[in-house]
């Protein structure tokens, strides 16, 4: 997907100032910021709400396309857990919120690469107490999928 567009009018809308300055003012990387602005990747709603707070409500009118897919691309996926699996809709609940496997690990108190095992569908069932910590943080969805299981 090109987004060379969008990353040029955000880099416009910078003018002057620097990268790192930005970055800094959003605690975002100065790496992550040239990733948007060179159209490699694009920042979620809440990355462009903190830019616009920084550079302008010009930010929000950038036509920019959705930042995540809420299917599966992952390769290592275990063959026997097809697209739509619970580990699927548990990835497309935390993408909803915008949390990454980390803050989602560190909210229920679970190592991260538990959460992300969890998620790939390498992992048994959560326990009843971590399904509730996990309820709690991406939404009572979650109790719904692994009912299921």
């Amino acid at each position: 997907m090109d987004n060379r567009k969008q990353g040029q009018a955000l880099q416009k809308l910078r003018g002057e100032r620097t990268q790192k300055e930005i970055a800094v003012q959003i605690e975002i990387s100065q790496n992550t910021l040239s990733a948007y602005e060179s159209g490699r990747i694009v920042p979620s709603p809440k990355v462009r709400e903190k830019l616009a707070k920084v550079l302008g409500q010009a930010v929000l009118e950038i036509d920019w396309p959705p930042s995540h897919k809420a299917v599966s691309y992952n390769h290592r996926q275990p063959k026997n857990n097809p697209v739509g699996a619970p580990g699927d809709l548990l990835k497309a609940l935390r993408l909803r919120k915008e949390l990454t496997q980390a803050e989602v690990a560190r909210r229920v108190a679970v190592d991260e690469q538990h959460y992300a095992r969890i998620e790939r569908g390498y992992s048994k069932k959560p326990e009843p107490d971590l399904l509730t910590k996990m309820a709690q943080v991406l939404g009572p969805e979650v109790l719904e999928i692994f009912a299921i299981v």
